[in-house]
């Protein structure tokens, strides 16, 4: 399990018995975690100083964090099924963009407006499941990712 430190470092700590092992020492503020399957990367959420949040990922077993997307980068950022992109929510108006965890150039995706914030990820990758901020009851709907076909 990854846990945040109350200086904002983020350590790995056993859920039965072990060693905990701490896993960032730099200067970024780090949030929210999402792990790899494989156990190998994790994603966060970070701020450096004077600086926009963003999405980094980091070997568990050392390493500098590399950061995957631009400054502004929102709460609300899931993995695909694969492994290689990111659905992510940013800026104010949390407007969803893909980026590949490789690095690279974000994707828009058809089909969502501002507001809406992805869920998770269908099985097969080809679907985000989203809902918008703030509406009771809760509404998820699915879009797909390449043609922004949206399904209630």
């Amino acid at each position: 399990m990854i846990c945040t430190t109350p200086e904002g470092q983020l350590n790995a700590v056993p859920t039965k018995t072990g060693e905990v092992k701490s896993l960032t020492h730099d200067q970024i503020n780090h949030g929210p975690t999402q792990g790899f399957p494989d156990e190998k990367q994790i994603a966060f959420l970070g701020q450096e100083p004077g600086r926009g949040q963003r999405i980094y990922v980091q070997d568990v077993n050392g390493g500098a964090p590399r950061a995957i997307t631009p400054q502004g980068t929102g709460l609300n950022f899931r993995l695909s099924p694969d492994e290689k992109r990111f659905a992510v929510a940013m800026d104010t108006d949390f407007k969803i963009a893909i980026y590949p965890v490789s690095g690279g150039d974000s994707q828009s995706v058809a089909g969502i407006e501002a507001g809406e914030v992805p869920a998770a990820w269908s099985p097969d990758g080809r679907f985000l499941y989203c809902y918008r901020l703030g509406s009771v009851p809760v509404d998820v709907f699915q879009v797909e990712v390449a043609t922004g076909r949206r399904i209630a």
